[in-house]
Order: structure tokens, then C-alpha cells, then sequence
């Protein structure tokens, strides 16, 4: 798949910058998402339906067309369950899995018009081994998933595919604040004995793109560790 408009849903974090940056060089256009207003690139805040109607409108009207998406915000409410509140479960969920949503609402349109589009959101293997005082970021993931099989089941016949890419442990994103001891001792549970690298990540997403049966799954990169 080369000199197609991929739109990059969060292109500002450490995944999503990679995947611009991996885009662009497999030849793509490469139209990016902001989460600040103060900041270039085009702005969407995920949460509001508006702003994700308003930014897919202008991607359409510049570019005429949106080939593929990939999804790649998250967010992350920390704490045992017990003591989450309602609040930290729909910050979680309002940006993992209704923002994922909103997008693909106000993009099927114009994939069925189009009788082809693709899907990519990204996952994390949280959502099949659970997270240790993360179970909103874990549960909205695996919610992610589903939401991925169904658009892959119900627009299927319109040549639109979706599907999740879930990676393991990452140094960056939901990681970067973690201390480098921490991370040390992450990195020695996959069988490769190392953290991802947002690069890595980056170099599966766009490289899956370029499959033209691949929908309706979820897609494991995690240098071994569920082996």
C-alpha cells in the first residue's frame, strides 16, 4: 500500500509519532491528530463527538480521501479496583474504547462510499493477561478488541477492515514513567529479554497495513512474553 491517506489518530505520543515517522517513510500521506489545540497538526480531542466529526470533515474536505486509519491514544486510570471510582473507569473507557468509536462512526461513511477503508487500532496484551492495578486500561483494551471484530463483521462486505495490533511491554507510552529498575526487571520476562521500542511497534502497524486479508483479529507483538 503506498501514496494512500493514512490518518494517525494520536500522532503526538511517543507509538503514535513513531507510526508517523514509519508512515511517512514507506511513502504515505500522513495526516496526524493533535490533543492540543496550542500544538501543529490537526486538532481531535477524542472525547468530544463534535471535535472528531469537525477533524474527520477536514481531513475529507483537504485530502478527498481517508484510506486507512490507526487509532493509537490511551489512557491509563491507576489503582486496585476497589478503590477506582466511577469517574476513573469512564476517563479509561472514554478514551480507549468511545473515542475509538467515534471515529470509526464518523469514518464508515465515507469507507462505504468508498467500498474500502481500513482500521487499526491500537491494543495492548493487557487486554488478554489483565494488569496489575490497571483494570480500567485493561478492560477498555479488550473492549477495543471487540469493537475491532465487530466493525471487521458488520462492514466486512464493504471491503473494510479492522482489526488490533497489541503490543506488550513498551519503553514508552503507558511505560515512561516508570522507574528504570522497574523497567529492568519487565524487560527480562519476554523470551527476547528486552522492552519494545516505540519503533518497533511502529514497523508491525505499518507493515500489517499492506495485508488484504487481514481483518477481525487481534495481533500479538510482545517479543515472546506470553510464550
Amino acid at each position: 500500500m503506498q501514496n494512500k491517506n493514512l490518518l494517525v489518530v494520536g500522532g503526538s505520543s511517543e507509538i503514535g509519532a513513531a507510526i508517523v515517522r514509519q508512515a511517512e517513510n514507506n511513502n504515505y500521506q500522513v495526516i496526524s491528530t493533535k490533543r492540543s489545540a496550542d500544538t501543529s497538526g490537526l486538532f481531535m480531542d477524542v472525547t468530544s463527538d463534535e471535535s472528531v466529526r469537525s477533524a474527520v470533515q477536514q481531513v475529507i474536505a483537504d485530502f478527498g480521501t481517508i484510506d486507512a486509519v490507526i487509532y493509537a491514544p490511551a489512557l491509563s486510570s491507576d489503582g486496585l479496583i476497589h478503590t477506582l471510582n466511577d469517574d476513573a473507569w469512564q476517563a479509561a473507557f472514554d478514551v480507549n474504547v468511545f473515542g475509538a468509536a467515534r471515529v470509526a462512526r464518523h469514518l464508515l461513511p465515507h469507507f462505504i462510499k468508498a467500498r474500502k477503508g481500513i482500521f487499526q487500532f491500537i491494543s495492548s496484551t493487557a487486554a488478554v493477561r489483565g494488569a496489575t492495578g490497571a483494570a480500567p486500561y485493561s478492560c477498555s483494551k479488550a473492549a477495543l478488541n471487540a469493537l475491532a471484530l465487530n466493525i471487521a463483521h458488520d462492514y466486512g462486505r464493504f471491503n473494510i477492515r479492522a482489526y488490533t495490533v497489541m503490543p506488550g511491554y513498551v519503553d514508552g507510552g503507558m511505560l515512561a514513567h516508570l522507574p528504570e529498575e522497574k523497567k529492568a526487571l519487565l524487560a527480562r520476562e519476554p523470551s527476547l529479554k528486552r522492552l519494545a521500542t516505540p519503533a518497533d511497534v511502529a514497523h508491525f502497524c505499518i507493515a500489517t497495513l499492506d495485508s488484504p486479508y487481514l481483518t477481525g483479529t487481534a495481533l500479538t507483538l510482545d517479543g515472546g512474553l506470553a510464550s
